[in-house]
């Protein structure tokens, strides 16, 4: 399930360690697409008041100590970044958007096991 905008008094998000990175503004999020070319991107797009999102950053965080070099995971706050969450039509958080080659391949709303998550990077990969 996703969250929806309706509970800004939620506490703020704790992050641990940032093995994914996270993207600050649209120009920084098309440099690092003009450099990616055979890169496949997870974008998570997330809100600190989001609950459900506090769930999937501990996921995303297993996956990219497991990744393969060409799989990149970033985080993109809805909230900071209105512009870049609705290019890739995001209408609730957690949402996570596979981009390869610079266009969006999958994407998953809500929190899901680690197994979903790695399935996606895998039918990506193999098209």
């Amino acid at each position: 399930m996703g969250c929806s905008e309706d509970n800004p008094g939620a506490p703020p998000r704790l992050d641990g360690p940032a093995l994914v990175d996270r993207i600050n503004s649209p120009e920084e999020l098309q440099t690092l697409l003009d450099s990616a070319d055979h890169l496949l991107l997870l974008v998570e797009f997330y809100a600190d008041w989001c609950d459900p999102c506090r769930k999937v950053a501990p996921i995303l965080e297993s996956i990219a100590k497991e990744a393969p070099p060409h799989v990149k995971i970033i985080k993109v706050n809805i909230d900071d970044n209105r512009s870049i969450a609705n290019r890739f039509k995001v209408r609730g958080v957690p949402t996570v958007v596979l981009i390869r080659d610079q266009q969006p391949a999958d994407s998953l709303l809500g929190v899901h096991p680690k197994r979903k998550y790695l399935e996606m990077i895998r039918q990506a990969s193999s098209g």
